[in-house]
């Protein structure tokens, strides 16, 4: 089947919408079929009088600051829109998908993150995220730089495992203090209490955290 050049560019432009985005935002794309649409993306710049490609694909994947159109990587954009769910299980409150997700694994619905692995049990879709976040993959560097969580909403974040220091959650930072912890799951809304405007911790320990010495002044 041949396309003339305008059914192609007619195609083209479809491909290039919005027709990919609910797919890429609910499943992996496989690589050949990245591809297939990346091919059509090119051709759209193919100069058929010349037989070449009127500006390299790098150049124009580029974004208009630096001087490209801005063209996204189907690939990158498939893994970015996969990744979105992840922020959306912090963002929001109790959306039916995530009171569902959460009674299928067991998650509790207060918490920002979820456990994501690829057993056997599990659903198409959460073996797919948990992929991107295996050990070393790039998307799991890029969430743990980018991801943050923002105090105020106490009763839903986790001092111990959520809350980050340089990068860090306070318990892979402080591995000997957070051992002594006597409440190592609880919210930050469990460890202290406001006194007027001011917040005053009481994180409670197994023994007191004291290395012994006195200092005077």
């Amino acid at each position: 089947m041949f396309l003339n050049k305008g059914e192609r560019l007619v195609l083209i432009k479809t491909v290039m919408s919005s027709i990919p985005i609910y797919f890429m935002s609910v499943f992996k794309i496989p690589i050949s079929l990245a591809r297939i649409i990346e091919g059509l993306q090119r051709s759209f710049f193919y100069c058929e009088k010349r037989k070449l490609h009127s500006i390299k694909w790098k150049t124009l994947c580029k974004s208009k600051v630096n001087g490209g159109l801005g063209i996204d990587s189907v690939l990158n954009k498939n893994k970015g829109l996969l990744v979105k769910w992840v922020w959306r299980f912090q963002k929001e409150d109790l959306p039916l998908w995530k009171r569902v997700i959460c009674a299928k694994y067991g998650v509790p619905v207060n918490s920002l993150n979820w456990s994501w692995n690829r057993d056997q049990a599990n659903s198409f879709f959460s073996k797919v995220l948990g992929g991107l976040f295996a050990q070393g993959a790039l998307s799991l560097s890029i969430l743990d730089e980018g991801l943050g969580v923002v105090l105020g909403r106490e009763n839903r974040a986790s001092l111990w495992p959520e809350i980050k220091v340089d990068g860090k959650t306070l318990m892979e930072a402080f591995p000997i203090i957070f051992s002594l912890a006597s409440n190592k799951l609880g919210s930050v809304f469990e460890y202290g209490k406001w006194e007027g405007r001011n917040w005053c911790w009481d994180v409670p320990f197994r023994r007191p955290c004291s290395d012994g010495k006195q200092t005077n002044g």
